[in-house]
């Protein structure tokens, strides 16, 4: 391993702790350095086991540079944002844009005065909403399925490319990833900055404080074991809407393959995430969470469809597979037993988390 000191943006919250802990269980002697901003609920749980993994966490906030500038490493995973395509709705819009954009910003300079790498954290949700509604698509018993007439370079039989559209509006959360991604590229190539961006997928595992608007997999086994109701929100109210996911521990074996080969980078994009073979619908997650869980609960149905929402929203990631030799592992049963598991474990710590 090239990099010997490491920080990690973010590095309190689901995806940035089970980055960090899993690098250290690879590699026990390097540093790291986890620092967050403890606003998201629950991220202060995770604070006593990066620390019994001989993690250092610092509260800080990437909004501001000097809570960076004193912090010294050689590689940097920005995992700091607030993830919610929601996000900005109730009029809210300065902590999202801050933190997402001004944040991305803070980082790149961070990483241009000490001369580190950088991978970058985004999402699929930099993709047109007007162009993903527009795929033809079939109603299915469990979900909608998009046709697979009219293939073309932006669309495989696993989901879009990188290559489909992200002009029109992708929601506030996505522009502000969108234009982090920009920044990324032309840093790294003007100041010749290691560096690659990840447009990730749905991202679920144990340890994800799960709300309806970013981590719904996590919540939807939650709220199956504490017997608590949920809702079918669009679309009819029927549940059918799908998306592709990966459980963490797969993300994190990529992340450590791209660490261990970043230097060859300059602000590549790739597509990350489970595509048709590792997807579901909310009706089909509903009726797995039921099995494993033993219980039924209510559920409401919200017909009227937000602006915001997409109803089916696949990714192709066959050039990531082949670039870093990366296989995914687990699918949607692993992912929900786990979590189920997890939280099994630890009900009297999350039951306030899910359900307060």
């Amino acid at each position: 391993m090239k990099y010997q000191r490491i920080l990690i943006t973010g590095g309190c919250g689901f995806v940035g702790s089970s980055i960090a802990l899993y690098i250290k269980k690879s590699y026990p002697n390097i540093k790291i350095i986890c620092l967050d901003n403890f606003i998201r609920k629950g991220s202060k749980l995770q604070v006593q086991r990066l620390k019994n993994a001989d993690i250092e966490v610092i509260e800080g906030d990437v909004r501001f540079y000097d809570h960076l500038k004193k912090i010294t490493a050689d590689l940097l995973i920005d995992c700091s944002a607030e993830p919610s395509v929601s996000a900005g709705l109730d009029g809210s819009s300065k902590y999202l844009v801050e933190t997402n954009l001004v944040g991305s910003f803070n980082c790149l300079e961070w990483a241009k005065e000490n001369k580190a790498a950088l991978l970058f954290l985004s999402t699929s949700r930099v993709y047109s909403i007007e162009q993903l509604e527009k795929i033809p698509f079939t109603e299915g018993e469990t979900r909608f399925e998009w046709m697979n007439n009219n293939l073309a370079k932006d669309r495989t039989q696993q989901g879009i490319t990188k290559n489909f559209s992200t002009q029109g509006p992708i929601s506030l959360y996505g522009a502000t990833k969108l234009s982090s991604e920009h920044l990324v590229l032309e840093y790294s190539r003007m100041y010749d900055i290691p560096a690659i961006i990840n447009r990730f997928g749905v991202i679920a595992g144990p340890w994800q404080m799960g709300k309806v608007d970013q981590g719904f997999i996590a919540l939807w086994v939650a709220r199956h074991y504490f017997n608590r109701s949920l809702s079918y929100n669009g679309y009819g109210g029927l549940g059918k809407q799908v998306r592709d996911f990966l459980h963490i521990d797969d993300i994190c074996s990529l992340i450590l393959k791209q660490v261990n080969q970043l230097e060859n980078y300059r602000g590549e994009t790739f597509q990350v995430g489970g595509g048709r073979n590792n997807s579901t619908s909310l009706l089909e997650l509903t009726k797995l969470c039921e099995e494993i869980s033993q219980n039924k609960i209510e559920f409401q149905k919200v017909e009227n469809t937000h602006s915001n929402d997409i109803r089916i929203l696949l990714l192709d990631s066959e050039i990531v597979k082949k670039e870093f030799h990366w296989k995914v592992e687990k699918n949607i049963y692993h992912l929900v037993k786990d979590v189920y598991q997890w939280i099994l474990t630890n009900e009297d710590m999350v039951r306030e988390i899910f359900c307060g």
